[in-house]
């Protein structure tokens, strides 16, 4: 999800474990063709190998600066 409005627990509320392990959010700075940064957002149930193949491809592939954010309302920047 790219979100910054809604809280990552309501995402994954009544969800499979096996989609919780999966599932994150990011949020990306606006404009985003001119700001670096995006927040990664993930849960005790999010599989930190998920968490770190996201921020690799946000970092090296997209060439963003990862915030690590906590899941509340509105992460850090909004």
């Amino acid at each position: 999800s790219n979100t910054s409005g809604l809280p990552l627990h309501s995402l994954a509320e009544g969800r499979s474990a096996a989609f919780k392990k999966n599932f994150l959010v990011t949020h990306f700075f606006n404009p985003v063709r001119y700001l670096k940064l995006v927040e990664v957002v993930s849960s005790p149930e999010t599989d930190p190998q998920t968490v770190k193949n996201i921020a690799s491809f946000l970092e090296d592939r997209l060439g963003k600066g990862v915030v690590y954010a906590k899941d509340t309302p509105n992460f850090i920047a909004n």
